[in-house]
């Protein structure tokens, strides 16, 4: 009985992540785009600009701009103990997580939105650094994962409690320091 709890709360969580990421997706559209309120609230908004109005003819013609949006999602990011302590480096007592990314960091290249789930936490390394099943890692991670080139994270997943929610404000607190936009909400599935 337990099993099949964890597993409708997994696919409930995959669920809302996906929602999410949807939901980010079509906001930072808008955002790029900066389209109008009020050409929003039409049942059958059109993009105009001047490229896609006929003056030669003598009522103007609008066609719809098709625009074309590459989007780059990535799954799950975490760190174990093992992986913050093999990217810290001693000489300079800094984290270094650049090199994770190395062998992927092409496929970021030509993405106009790059989207990730973030299944820990940056809750400072006074709370200690930990894997699992209470994941908090240096903040580096975050400058890295910006340098890669993410534009969004979704909290929204069994994680963004693992340090109390002091750790999860301190979490979206320190991406909006980074300048990465994330989900502002969390769905809690496990039992306190």
């Amino acid at each position: 009985m337990e099993k099949n709890k964890k597993k409708k709360f997994d696919i409930f969580n995959r669920v809302m992540t996906l929602i999410s990421i949807v939901f980010l997706c079509v906001l930072l559209f808008v955002f790029k785009y900066n389209i109008p309120e009020d050409m929003l609230q039409d049942d059958n908004p059109i993009i105009i600009s001047e490229n896609n109005i006929d003056t030669n003819k003598t009522e103007n013609t609008i066609k719809p701009e098709k625009t074309t949006i590459n989007i780059t999602a990535i799954g799950d990011i975490m760190c174990q103990n093992t992986q913050y302590k093999d990217a810290y480096d001693s000489a300079n007592q800094t984290y270094d997580f650049s090199y994770v990314f190395s062998e992927i960091k092409s496929r970021f290249e030509d993405s106009d939105l790059t989207i990730g789930n973030l299944e820990t936490t940056f809750a400072g390394e006074e709370r200690k650094y930990s894997g699992y099943p209470t994941f908090n890692t240096p903040e580096q991670l975050a400058k890295n994962l910006k340098d890669l080139g993410i534009d969004v994270l979704s909290t929204a997943n069994n994680h963004s409690l693992d340090k109390g929610y002091d750790g999860l404000v301190s979490t979206l607190n320190f991406l909006d320091e980074q300048n990465i936009r994330h989900t502002r909400y969390i769905c809690i599935t496990r039992r306190f």
